[in-house]
């Protein structure tokens, strides 16, 4: 069956086109919008709903035009068989017929929102920017992604949140990019149920994807720093088995430096030096340990700093011991300072061995 409408100066300025079944149930309309053009050239509008053999909407689509026949939107909407929404989509267009933006929406049974995509483009659709949203059965947010590109497709960041039932962020993870798509920097923040840091992860990256540094750093459930590692990378560490330094922080619960841990290597991830240093409950040094090694790991020399409890200064010193070794790591020299609280020398001891540790001297 087709209908069609007139004006009075007999333009068609609709059609109606029905299909039907056997049983004359509605299968599928078309619906067309015309200006008063008698050539019937200009279309304005389309409408097309397609049905099911007892005459349910299964689906929508709808196509505007502009005067010179030029799409600038398109809707197509799809439905089950109880007419429940099951995923829109969105098409917006420019006057050339780029798509400048789409937006898709897919739904449930019940006509919940399950996932949104939005995408955004320049005029010669090329994609700008892109948005994931992703629901649960009500309508909860549990992730949402969001990638911005330049002008040339290039992704130049990525950012990534994970949420839980209840709309509260778990974690975020934010990649970003060069114009060659190189990685340059990823952030991983873990979150608890109340939305507190409870971990960082920095990692960053020169141009050709080669890990330079990792920081992580761990907190409490009040927001506070309990430990930090930082690793440093050379160049050609694809493999990140060559560890230049490494520095190791903790923390009380109230944010004060309990210990610093710093390790020194060489290019071959052999141990050169450690120093740790131990601090009392208000960030005072009680204690350093310095040990150096050869390239092939082998103790040269130890130095130990001990410190009383109220040595802001660094300037009262207890006691120092100095250990010096050959290459086989045998004890040559042993020297043990003792001091009081005024910083006063008390006694000096010194060792002196030879290569098998016998004592020459004292």
């Amino acid at each position: 069956m087709q209908h069609y409408r007139y004006n009075t100066i007999n333009t068609t300025p609709t059609i109606q086109h029905y299909r039907y079944n056997t049983i004359d149930t509605t299968l599928s309309i078309q619906h067309y919008q015309y200006t008063v053009d008698t050539t019937l050239s200009i279309q304005h509008s389309v409408q097309h709903l397609q049905h099911n053999a007892i005459s349910t909407t299964l689906s929508v689509q709808h196509l505007q035009h502009n005067t010179i026949d030029t799409t600038l939107s398109v809707q197509h909407l799809q439905h089950n068989a109880i007419n429940k929404t099951l995923s829109v989509q969105r098409h917006q267009y420019n006057t050339l017929s780029t798509t400048p933006s789409t937006q898709h929406y897919r739904h449930n049974t019940i006509d919940t929102t399950l996932s949104i995509h939005h995408y955004q483009y320049n005029t010669i659709d090329t994609t700008l920017s892109i948005q994931h949203y992703q629901y649960n059965t009500i309508n909860t947010t549990l992730s949402v992604q969001h990638c911005q590109y330049n002008t040339i497709d290039t992704t130049p960041s990525t950012q990534h949140y994970r949420y839980n039932t209840i709309n509260t962020t778990l974690s975020i993870q934010h990649y970003q990019y060069d114009t060659t798509n190189t990685t340059l920097s990823i952030q991983h923040s873990q979150y608890n149920t109340v939305n507190t840091t409870l971990s960082i992860q920095r990692h960053q990256h020169n141009t050709i994807d080669t890990t330079l540094s990792i920081q992580r750093c761990q907190y409490n459930t009040v927001n506070t720093i309990l430990p930090i590692q930082h690793y440093q990378y050379n160049t050609i560490n694809t493999t990140l088995s060559t560890t230049l330094p490494i520095q190791h922080y903790r923390y009380n619960t109230i944010n004060t430096t309990l210990s610093i841990q710093h390790y020194q290597y060489n290019t071959l991830s052999t141990t050169l030096s450690i120093q740790h240093y131990r601090y009392n409950a208000i960030n005072t040094t009680l204690s350093i340990q310095h040990y150096q090694y050869n390239a092939v790991n082998t103790t040269l020399s130890i130095r130990y700093y001990q410190y009383n409890t109220i040595n802001t200064t660094l300037s009262t010193t207890l006691s120092i011991q100095h250990y010096r070794y050959n290459t086989i790591n045998t004890t040559l020299s042993i020297q043990h300072y003792q001091y009081n609280a005024v910083n006063t020398t008390l006694s000096i001891r010194y060792y002196q061995y030879n290569t098998i540790n016998t004592t020459l001297s004292i």
